[in-house]
Formats: structure tokens, sequence, C-alpha cells
């Protein structure tokens, strides 16, 4: 299982917020970038960027933990 790390400093969006701030613009890879996560635990091993959200997301992940710069 991935998901393995407790959130830190990140804020916690949910998948469905994360997604709607990409695709209104709210969010860009100058923002920063998050992980995904699953059960309240991150997977640091995938890096999420506004402009990869739609490839990069696993499939099972709920919500993102996102580090603004």
């Amino acid at each position: 299982m991935p998901y393995t790390e407790k959130p830190d400093v990140g804020d916690v969006l949910t998948k469905e917020d994360f997604f709607e701030g990409c695709e209104d613009g709210m969010f860009i890879d100058y923002d920063g970038y998050g992980y995904p996560m699953l059960n309240g635990l991150s997977d640091t091993g995938i890096t999420i960027r506004p402009s990869n959200h739609k490839t990069k997301w696993p499939d099972d992940a709920t919500h993102i933990e996102w580090f603004n710069k």
C-alpha cells in the first residue's frame, strides 16, 4: 500500500475541490504541488501538479495534500 505518510504541513482538499480549482484556473503549476491521499494518508511517491492532475491522479485517491509555494 503506497499511502503511508500522515499529512504534515500541507492543506488537505477533496478530489472534487482540487479538480474544480484546477479546471477553473485557481491552481496553476506555479502555485505548488501535492500528494494523493486515501484514508487520511499520503502517497509521497506521486507528485501531482495542476497541469497533470487528470493523468497522475490514482483511481483510489480521494483527497490531496497540497503544498502552496
